[in-house]
């Protein structure tokens, strides 16, 4: 009888790397540097050698820079 092949739903991403949240966002790395400088980026974090940025760290990034 032949194996089935199991499908499965992918894991949503937990975190961004820069690069993916510069890609996400619309903005540059460079422009992503100079809010980082500025104290303007978003919340890192550090897992091992790699700098992320959580969703939730995205999200309220963005919800910070809404006009109301």
């Amino acid at each position: 009888m032949p194996r089935r092949k199991i499908l499965r739903t992918p894991m949503p991403k937990a975190a961004y790397s820069i690069d993916e949240f510069c890609e996400a966002y619309g903005i540059s790395r460079s422009t992503y540097e100079k809010y980082r400088a500025a104290g303007h980026g978003p919340r890192e974090m550090r897992l091992g050698s790699r700098v992320m940025i959580s969703l939730e760290a995205a999200q309220a990034w963005n919800r910070a820079r809404e006009i109301k």
